[in-house]
């Protein structure tokens, strides 16, 4: 699991689930080949994955939008 968020989860849940916190958004699209988006739907979040962000992606990449 790799993950970026506005606030790290602690060390311990992150060791138990092997996840990795990315700090830049980014860089951790840039490097995925599946993204799941999992937030709800508020002016910080709008426009989340912009075109800008897309064009990171891998033209391979997956993205599952369970957002709301």
């Amino acid at each position: 699991i790799h993950y970026h968020n506005r606030r790290r989860v602690a060390p311990e849940i992150e060791k138990a689930l092997e996840a990795t916190y990315w700090d830049s958004l980014d860089q951790m699209l840039a490097r995925m080949d599946i993204i799941s988006i999992n937030c709800p739907h508020t002016p910080a979040t709008y426009h989340l994955l912009s075109a800008r962000r897309l064009a990171l992606m891998k033209s391979s990449a997956y993205i599952v939008n369970t957002a709301r």
